[in-house]
């Protein structure tokens, strides 16, 4: 057991706090820097002609830029980098900041492996920045160039600096790997306090607070697509019956909202994964503030176990059906909302009589371990497998290990031996994935798409859970832990959320579009493809799957900082249409009921080999017709 378990509970929480958030940024930071690009400025250029040099422009690259007058007397720059290998690659031009004064016209020529293209390039637009001209092959050397001349467009021709950025490749190949089962996401179905402190005794929750078309877009809108609803016993569902051993529904209409949401969004159903048991099963007779079972002997726990099976079978008797459990979150963890804590011992001992009965109840139900006690994750003191993995009769009835990888940097799962290496052949997924700092933005959202495909990728996850579908408005971490907000009847401050009405709801865009297009275009039970890649970059991900109907799709994010090209390999020539997801609302004339948010429609490509760009902080998809 490790020593964190001995910590006071605040110390703790702000420990895990500010590990999640560095984790996260440093992370990122780490990876800001594209590597091998070749950047020639324009004193590095040949110059013909009339150029003037100056720094008047903000954000220009290097010491200065040159301009000279459109339509003038001939002059021109040329960039000829010296490229260390032959390759794919982008090519940028870069423009200090400016304005109406210049040419929506510059003419600009890239000689490049095959030949001559010509741009005319809009210098009006935001500098500051690398602009994307093409992606395109180059041989190893000095006869790549690009030229700009003064002859486009009337007003003043701006040259700076122009980058050579070797592109990514990916082919996408016919190896089948796992089933991927579907998405996950818990429901916040009654009260917790704001920033996740304590149990207030008013009922606040989905979709109890919304008015009947909020619920009808709720189920339509946001929830289709989902497979799994986490629900949290002892948490969310914590009424308790006149003995205080036995968890139900807290008020009247909570298991018929809850039958009437499964049903009319198309999930499957629950995953019942327990905060707290009941408090009679308790040392310190209280959902809140941990506490342990109150013993450990083969009775009690049978008698436990036994009490476990019927409310998961109040439930099904209710219309909501049990897909998945699991005994304890996070179990070494005491907290003033709902918990109960275990060492590793305790738990293997109440997982080992409990399990088998459930399983018994419920044979289809995935049944998943928490890896804080049953792997050796970093906050374990273990250096092996832990009790359950060591005793192979118990470990039968465990189908899968859930992580709790909260806001972290997606990267860490690229090649990474520590989410499988003590799994015994199990599957590994994360069933939480949130912000905790409660804020959220353009470069999280490009990270939780690539938390959803890197778990696949490289951990061969068949599902993955956000935390949160709604949050409550006045919650003070709903930013970061929500898909969007509902204003509950009694929140009358408008400061944050001023166009959402009591009984209404609105989406989050950066935490939902990172989810929205798995969810519309990634159906239950695709089988994931492998996907080679020329080099494995953090910051650009793909990846493959086919869906039920033997569609190929694959998912590509990009935030490198600006444009990408890159290049994807197909088996064989295909037809795709493009969609687009970035921190943009959606558009809500496809709001309302519709069905799922389809993105931004790109338009379609075919062949077996196909060129996208994709701009900064995007996530693309692109279907077989």
């Amino acid at each position: 057991m490790s020593s964190i378990t001995t910590w006071a509970a605040p110390l703790r929480a702000a420990l895990r706090l500010l590990l999640t958030i560095s984790v996260f940024w440093i992370g990122q930071a780490s990876f800001g820097v594209a590597q091998a690009d070749v950047i020639v400025d324009n004193t590095g250029a040949t110059v013909t002609g009339n150029w003037t040099s100056s720094s008047f422009a903000p954000n220009y690259y290097g010491s200065d830029y040159l301009y000279s007058t459109a339509g003038g007397t001939s002059a021109s720059v040329v960039w000829r980098p010296s490229l260390p290998s032959a390759g794919r690659y982008n090519v940028y031009y870069y423009l200090p900041n400016g304005g109406s004064d210049r040419t929506t016209a510059a003419n600009f020529q890239i000689n490049y492996q095959g030949g001559v293209k010509s741009y005319s390039v809009n210098e009006q637009v935001a500098g500051g920045q690398w602009l994307l001209l093409d992606t395109l092959d180059f041989a190893a050397g000095t006869t790549g160039f690009v030229t700009l001349t003064n002859q486009g467009g009337q007003g003043y021709v701006i040259a700076d600096a122009v980058k050579f950025a070797p592109a990514s490749v990916f082919s996408i190949t016919n190896n089948a790997k796992q089933t991927i089962l579907g998405l996950g996401v818990e429901l916040q179905t009654d009260s917790i306090g704001s920033g996740n402190n304590g149990l207030p005794p008013q009922v606040e929750g989905i979709p109890h607070d919304l008015i009947a078309s909020e619920r009808v877009r709720l189920y339509k809108d946001m929830l289709s697509g989902f497979r799994y609803a986490r629900l949290a016993m002892g948490l969310f569902y914590r009424g308790l019956s006149a003995d205080q051993k036995t968890i139900g529904p807290r008020y009247a209409s909570q298991n018929a909202d809850l039958a009437e949401l499964i049903n009319q969004s198309g999930m499957e159903g629950v995953a019942a994964e327990y905060w707290s048991p009941a408090p009679g099963w308790k040392t310190n007779n209280n959902y809140i503030n941990g506490g342990k079972l109150k013993q450990f002997d083969a009775g009690f726990l049978g008698q436990f176990g036994d009490n476990v099976v019927a409310e998961l079978n109040q439930l099904k008797n209710a219309g909501i059906p049990v897909v998945m459990w699991g005994l304890q979150n996070e179990p070494i963890y005491s907290t003033p909302y709902s918990s109960c804590t275990y060492s590793d011992q305790e738990y293997y001992q109440t997982f080992k009589v409990v399990a088998p009965k459930v399983r018994a109840a419920f044979p289809n139900a995935l049944i998943h371990v928490n890896s804080l006690d049953g792997q050796d994750e970093l906050v374990s003191s273990r250096t092996g497998p832990g009790p359950i993995a060591s005793d192979p009769s118990t470990l039968s009835y465990v189908d899968a290990w859930t992580w709790h990888r909260i806001g972290t940097n997606s990267s860490e799962l690229i090649n990474n031996p520590m989410f499988t290496g003590s799994a015994s052949g199990k599957a590994v997924f994360n069933n939480e994935f949130e912000y905790l700092d409660g804020q959220t933005s353009s470069a999280r959202l490009i990270n939780t798409a690539n938390s959803i495909m890197n778990w696949m990728t490289f951990e061969n996850s068949p599902t993955w859970f956000w935390l949160h579908a709604l949050k409550p408005s006045r919650d003070t971490v709903a930013m970061g832990y929500g898909l969007g907000v509902w204003r509950v009847p009694a929140d009358s401050d408008y400061t944050k959320w001023p166009n959402v009405q009591p009984g209404y709801w609105d989406y989050i865009p950066t935490n939902y579009n990172a989810v929205a297009g798995f969810l519309a275009h990634m159906p239950w039970n695709s089988v994931r493809y492998e996907v080679t890649e020329s080099s494995v970059d953090p910051l650009r991900r793909v990846m493959a799957w086919k869906t039920p109907a033997g569609k190929l799709v694959f998912a590509v994010t990009n935030s490198i900082g600006s444009e990408m090209g890159y290049r994807i390999n197909l088996p064989s020539a295909r037809l795709f249409t493009g969609y687009a997801y970035d921190s943009t609302p959606r558009n809500q004339t496809q709001a309302d009921g519709t069905g799922q948010y389809q993105g931004k429609t790109l338009g379609i490509k075919s062949g077996n080999v196909l060129d996208i760009r994709i701009p900064d902080q995007t996530i693309q998809f692109w279907v077989e017709n």
